[in-house]
């Protein structure tokens, strides 16, 4: 019995060494801060640029009190001020961004005589939240399938007798289920094969945070194009402006610099810009 009391007793402070020592080892704010720090600017540059872009993601998922905590621990550990410079990167949604912004306030956005009044972004999204819509979309129409195979098959079963013998006979409603469901089972694969899944490291786009395609509205103010009317009454000139609206897709590709072992690189990185009509974007949406 008490060789019994003396295991329990040898266990219960076993137990209690053990969690003071997790306890000692759990590190404070600070020191995991300070390591952060340490170990981010122990990385080579290209390394560097691409930690950046997850540190800014994190740091745009915290509250406004804890994002200036850490980036002002940050600031008191960083030997040359390194990761502050590398935070708010051109590569980051917000450098993106203004990127985009600066490239349509010039020519061929605007030309000689027009004056940019407003740029007005209408939507932005991730790579991760156009992969999850479509992938959403492609899901959906799989489950139309298969339930058009459910029910057509549950008519064949309702019916009975072989799809010969409805062929021959001319059974409209058991052929039209049977090619319902057939047509069905021949378009799932080809759904499936549409879902965009993880690959591997080349396509960084299908689950990024960063906000690499945008819509635009350019709002311009034109020379007043005079009418008949003011032809007819006289006027040859005048210091009006009329308002023009253009609107825009805008992509941005990463650069990748070849010759530096592939390695992602902003002075090469670029915007694809179209002009698109709401047209445009009503057939888009129905597609």
């Amino acid at each position: 019995m008490i060789k019994k009391i003396l295991l329990v007793f040898l266990l219960i402070l076993g137990l209690s060494v053990q969690s003071q020592t997790k306890k000692k080892v759990e590190l404070s704010y600070e020191d995991r801060v300070k390591n952060y720090v340490k170990w981010f600017e122990s990385l080579p540059d290209y390394k560097k640029r691409e930690e950046s872009i997850i540190l800014v993601n994190k740091l745009n998922r915290m509250s406004p009190h804890d994002k200036g905590m850490w980036l002002a621990t940050m600031s008191k550990y960083s030997k040359n001020q390194e990761v502050k410079k590398n935070v708010p990167d051109s590569l980051s949604n917000e450098g993106v961004k203004k990127k985009l912004l600066k490239i349509l306030k010039t020519s061929p956005y605007v030309d000689a005589g027009e004056k940019l009044d407003t740029i007005i972004i209408l939507s932005s999204t991730t790579g991760k939240e156009r992969t999850f819509a479509k992938n959403t979309e492609i899901r959906k129409e799989i489950a139309d399938l298969k339930a058009l195979i459910l029910k057509s098959e549950k008519i064949m079963d309702s019916i009975g007798g072989s799809v010969d013998f409805h062929y021959r006979n001319g059974d409209k409603e058991y052929m039209n289920a049977y090619h319902d469901s057939e047509n069905a089972k021949y378009n799932l694969p080809h759904l499936r094969d549409k879902i965009i899944i993880y690959r591997g490291d080349g396509d960084y786009n299908w689950n990024s945070y960063l906000i690499d395609n945008y819509k635009v509205e350019i709002h311009l103010l034109v020379p007043h194009k005079l009418t008949d009317e003011e032809l007819d009454n006289g006027m040859t000139s005048t210091s009006k402006f009329d308002k023009k609206k253009t609107k825009y897709n805008a992509n941005f590709i990463r650069g990748i610099n070849y010759y530096q072992d592939k390695i992602r690189d902003d002075k090469v990185s670029r915007f694809d810009i179209n002009e698109f009509s709401d047209k445009e974007e009503i057939d888009n949406d129905e597609e």
